[in-house]
């Protein structure tokens, strides 16, 4: 029995399978007659649809670009990759900062990149309540203690994978946010003052989330 002779539900079963583990399958799908072209291109497999080989080279979605309407067709549909990396393209290219956020925060708390990308934005527009609900959130989610401990790896690692996406954006270094910016204090996140600051080697929580915000200022 081939593919075409299955039913509707049992191909669009195997055809989600496909697209979850790689956007690329569903291409023959598509292409082969209507009923893969409704199936594969339905919200039921876009919104799910693993597109990370995509979206790991950003240029392919830029506007005009080879999958610029596929990644937008997955944008309506609500794919969480696709979202998160418009974000990124809108607040990197197009500068626009309040729809990078509105996107980013549907996706708060459920996905990590996204959270993490959510409250260094917030704190880059001077929003330090925001900012520090968020990452009391992340810390919660990770284990880790509040401000003041040792930052922990698996924090780095996250700052660090957004500043790489956010330059694999090909950013302007234009002034997204404003020249006269200043670290949203709020609560304990008045981080230029903490007592326990470590110069460039080790930091606190606090330290290192001062230091990356200041570099993804640098940048955009």
């Amino acid at each position: 029995m081939s593919l075409s002779d299955l039913p509707d539900d049992i191909f669009q079963v195997i055809v989600k399978k496909l697209g979850d583990e790689d956007f690329n399958h569903l291409g023959p799908i598509i292409r082969s007659n209507k009923r893969g072209r409704d199936i594969g291109l339905s919200r039921e497999i876009l919104q799910s649809a693993n597109l990370m080989g995509m979206c790991l080279h950003p240029p392919n979605i830029f506007p005009g670009q080879l999958f610029r309407n596929f990644f937008v067709q997955c944008l309506e549909f609500e794919n969480a990759t696709v979202m998160y990396y418009e974000a990124i393209r809108l607040i990197v290219r197009e500068q626009d900062v309040v729809g990078s956020l509105f996107l980013l925060n549907q996706l708060v708390p459920t996905y990590d990149y996204a959270t993490i990308a959510y409250a260094f934005f917030q704190m880059c527009v001077g929003r330090g309540d925001l900012a520090g609900t968020t990452f009391d959130t992340i810390f919660e989610q990770n284990s880790v203690s509040r401000w003041g401990s040792i930052y922990s790896f698996e924090l780095e690692v996250k700052c660090e994978a957004l500043i790489d996406t956010i330059m694999d954006f090909q950013p302007h270094f234009g002034m997204t946010f404003a020249p006269d910016w200043k670290f949203a204090s709020f609560d304990c996140l008045s981080i230029p003052e903490c007592p326990d600051w470590h110069g460039v080697e080790y930091f606190c929580e606090g330290c290192y989330i001062y230091y990356v915000a200041l570099r993804i200022l640098e940048v955009l």
